[in-house]
């Protein structure tokens, strides 16, 4: 007799095969559900602290704070506001939750709301690791790196539009994967509806969410055979890249002709700041802040913000693990740019330092999955599927703004070169990190000591964004 379709389709799922479990990987397992519970609770703790004391107020916080205010005046529930490159998304929030609540401090309030909806991103990256990484020390890890990366912390905090896009994002990966697991047609159905409705948000909340689209379209072409159906086939066209798409346009038409953040085509930074390192990169290792003043060819300027005289991937890094901007730092009079304190200064030093592995994991990582891409076979078992679209989400997101900034007019100046604009993709690539440690490290040591670095890593971030002041 053949083999029945319901077994030949588990067959080529995406799932890891069990291993044996030392004493030391038992116990985590044990424990895991309420260590991750522990784990979002202490991070919404830090970040709901920082509400407290004007975190929320970041980068262009005068522009959200206008649009936001006049979002809230239009009538329910027509909040739509496009103000130079930012998408209705935020602002429609904030209009509902203004109307919901009729509070004055409703900005506060969006963050919040904005904090709980990237806890939520959290747990469905856990979710993944269960699917993912095999063994728990590992899970455990790369969740406190996640939850506790600064940049994560504090942008998912800022009442921005980047705060807005963590979510969609990683919705659309884990549908996207649940998509390709399932079997009956039903739920195929049913989990299109929601993955359309994740791309709709996603380019609702923020423009280079768009990004996934093509991504999608593409995963649909390989993976066609398992969407058996050809009505499924279809509607996966409609539902995943034609509406998607036509409100994408739709949207791109609406931005105004000038305004905030407008792109003009120019030529600032060059290719070799973008991929390779510069001499000066190594101040980055004294943890600069973004308007860090020095002498210069006997003129004072802003070091950061001179033309090429760093690379991207120094500034990268150092706008991923320090509070670059200052805004979760202690400052009485509440100003936009906080000064930041001699300790803390030492502490983002370090953590600059010491963070040092874990970016280049990341790249690494990163590279491995997009050459198994090239070798990939569309029947490969294993548990690759999950990871390689982790990786080809996050690589159409980083792209969509890494591969533009030598055509960017003030790619220095106006900070495009922060982690805050490719937050989405990053937490992606962080992510591929553990599931490549998953597959090297054989030694119950080994993971004990990743397990030590990431929280060793979290504590020394939450140290300094720990944020007092008004």
């Amino acid at each position: 007799m053949g083999v029945p379709l319901a077994q030949r389709h588990l067959a080529t799922l995406e799932i890891p095969s069990p291993q044996p479990r030392g004493a030391f990987e038992s116990a985590i397992a044990r424990i895991e559900r309420r260590l991750v519970f522990g784990i979002l609770v202490a991070t919404a703790i830090v970040q709901v602290n920082a509400i407290l004391h004007h975190g929320f107020m970041g980068q262009d916080w005068y522009i959200h704070q206008s649009a936001a205010d006049e979002a809230s005046r239009l009538p329910p529930p027509g909040w739509i506001v496009f103000v130079g490159t930012n998408p209705p998304g935020l602002y429609w929030l904030s209009g509902l939750v203004r109307f919901a609540t009729g509070s004055t401090a409703y900005i506060a309030a969006t963050s919040f709301v904005i904090v709980t909806l990237n806890v939520i991103a959290l747990y469905v990256w856990a979710r993944l690791a269960r699917t993912t990484v095999r063994q728990p020390s590992l899970r455990i890890a790369a969740l406190f790196t996640l939850a506790f990366l600064p940049f994560r912390l504090i942008h998912s905090t800022v009442f921005a539009a980047d705060a807005l896009a963590v979510l969609p994002f990683t919705l659309i990966i884990w549908l996207t994967y649940e998509l390709f697991r399932a079997s009956d047609p039903r739920r195929q159905t049913k989990l299109l509806v929601a993955l359309g409705a994740a791309l709709l948000a996603g380019t609702f909340s923020k423009y280079t969410m768009a990004s996934a689209i093509p991504v999608t379209l593409a995963l649909l072409l390989v993976f066609r055979q398992r969407l058996p159906s050809l009505k499924i086939r279809a509607a996966a066209l409609v539902l995943l890249v034609v509406v998607p798409g036509l409100f994408a346009v739709l949207q791109f038409r609406r931005v105004p002709h000038d305004g905030p953040g407008l792109q003009y085509w120019a030529h600032e930074m060059e290719w070799r700041s973008l991929l390779m390192f510069r001499a000066a990169d190594r101040e980055v290792l004294r943890a600069p802040k973004y308007l860090d003043r020095i002498k210069l060819d006997g003129a004072e300027v802003d070091n950061l913000l001179v033309i090429n005289r760093h690379s991207y991937p120094a500034l990268l890094h150092l706008s991923m693990f320090t509070d670059v901007l200052n805004i979760f730092q202690h400052d009485p009079s509440d100003s936009y740019f906080r000064p930041r304190d001699i300790l803390h200064q030492d502490l983002m030093s370090v953590a600059v330092l010491s963070s040092i592995p874990l970016s280049l994991l990341m790249i690494a990582a990163t590279v491995i999955y997009l050459l198994r891409w090239l070798r990939w076979r569309r029947s490969s078992g294993g548990d690759e599927l999950p990871a390689k679209i982790v990786v080809a989400f996050s690589v159409a997101f980083f792209a969509n703004i890494a591969l533009f900034l030598p055509f960017m007019q003030y790619s220095y100046l106006h900070g495009y070169w922060l982690a805050r604009l490719v937050m989405p993709a990053l937490l992606g690539f962080c992510f591929l990190g553990f599931v490549c440690l998953d597959r090297w490290l054989r030694w119950t040591e080994a993971r004990v000591a990743v397990l030590a670095y990431a929280v060793a890593q979290s504590a020394l971030h939450a140290s300094f964004l720990w944020t007092r002041g008004p």
